[in-house]
């Protein structure tokens, strides 16, 4: 009589193979989650520079337009830009985004004279924002004497 021995073929992963399977989804998922942090956190400078920009060119237009017959100013902190008209009380806060800081001399004041837009300075006046958490990734905001605005990447 013949014997015959039937083997069962075992189907599935072992445990290693998940782990190595586990451990290779995880260094990916690490790399990933860095590079779009990073995209995140360009995205919010630029966005926040973008911002200060406007401020600055509003109050600079204000001033050339002569609205309310009066220079228009910005004053500049760490966390916020606040315009205004010397000669009024009411002032407008615009607060930046936590992830970014003015990392340049602060605070810092300027007035676009009336119907001129210039402003008071005998140097280019640069404004700097950079991250809170990487001070090396910064952008600049340079005011000239002529009330121009222009954006430098560093």
């Amino acid at each position: 009589m013949i014997l015959s021995c039937k083997t069962k073929k075992i189907t599935g992963f072992s445990l290693i193979e998940i782990l190595i399977s586990l451990a290779i989804l995880s260094v990916i998922s690490a790399v990933a989650i860095s590079v779009f942090k990073n995209i995140n956190e360009k995205q919010v400078l630029e966005k926040t520079t973008l911002s200060v920009m406007t401020i600055l060119n509003d109050a600079r237009s204000a001033s050339m337009s002569s609205k309310d017959s009066s220079d228009h100013g910005i004053f500049v902190e760490e966390n916020k830009v606040t315009s205004f008209i010397p000669s009024d009380p009411n002032s407008s806060v615009y607060y930046l985004n936590n992830l970014v800081k003015i990392s340049s001399s602060v605070p810092q004041t300027l007035i676009f004279k009336r119907a001129v837009g210039s402003v008071s300075l005998d140097t280019a006046k640069i404004v700097t924002l950079c991250l809170r958490s990487n001070t090396e990734n910064n952008t600049a905001v340079t005011i000239f004497p002529t009330g121009l605005i222009q954006k430098n990447v560093q």
